[in-house]
């Protein structure tokens, strides 16, 4: 039986994964990427023995994407930040921005009404079904979940850093609550090497299981052929 051909178009994590499991499941596999380098944002530099990574540098360690890279003999190797030591800006001063039991109840940025309302979400955070959610906005959840505007403010504070979404009329409740739990549950990992070292050992990956690489590979279009359709390349 003649494979199935699949172009997969865009080199990020995303299509280097989707590369490498359809070449493991036996397609014949090509991955068109536009720039000179694999990875999309997931890049990392060098400046005087420093990393930094470009676009996202915390890996969720209770996420889909680790246990996708499991599934592909990938285990990345980083450490997990602690929990001390953080703070909140607030009218112009720096509050402990709670992490627990004891430093929500200690904190000064919220009032001892917005405590127990802050501290009876979280408690019953991991329960919530995250699939009803997917119809509202993060907004939409926020304002129907807690009452006060202190409350607010740092449950969405808590769902920016979790999502590095700022926007949340735009961002689905659904994403945002679940990316909560999956933070509180198993916190992050910082990936020794920064996240490059993902992208290289997924397209080795892809590239082990039969995937072609085009580089400098623009798709201008996808055309349909017949019962597929194919991709025009520029470069």
């Amino acid at each position: 039986m003649q494979a199935m051909k699949v172009a997969v178009i865009g080199g990020g994590l995303g299509g280097l994964t989707a590369a490498a499991l359809l070449a493991r499941g036996g397609c014949e596999v090509t991955l068109f990427e536009r720039s000179k380098h694999l990875g999309g944002r997931a890049q990392t530099s060098d400046v005087e023995g420093f990393r930094f990574n470009l676009g996202p540098h915390a890996l969720y360690r209770a996420g889909a994407g680790l246990r996708v890279l499991g599934r592909l003999g990938v285990k990345p190797q980083g450490g997990v930040p602690g929990q001390a030591g953080r703070y909140a800006l607030h009218s112009g001063r720096l509050h402990t921005l709670p992490h627990g039991p004891v430093t929500l109840l200690t904190t000064d940025v919220l009032s001892l009404a917005a405590k127990l309302e802050v501290a009876k979400l979280l408690a019953g955070l991991a329960r919530i079904d995250t699939e009803p959610l997917g119809r509202l906005s993060t907004r939409e959840w926020l304002d129907t979940r807690l009452a006060r505007e202190d409350s607010r403010a740092l449950v969405a504070a808590l769902f920016r850093v979790a999502t590095y979404c700022a926007d949340h009329s735009a961002l689905s409740a659904q994403a945002a609550v679940a990316q909560l739990q999956y933070a509180i549950a198993a916190n992050v990992l910082y990936v020794d090497g920064g996240w490059s070292t993902l992208v290289d050992a997924v397209a080795l990956q892809a590239r082990e299981a039969g995937a072609r690489v085009e580089l400098s590979a623009r798709v201008a279009a996808v055309v349909l052929q017949g019962e597929g359709a194919g991709a025009r390349v520029e470069g």
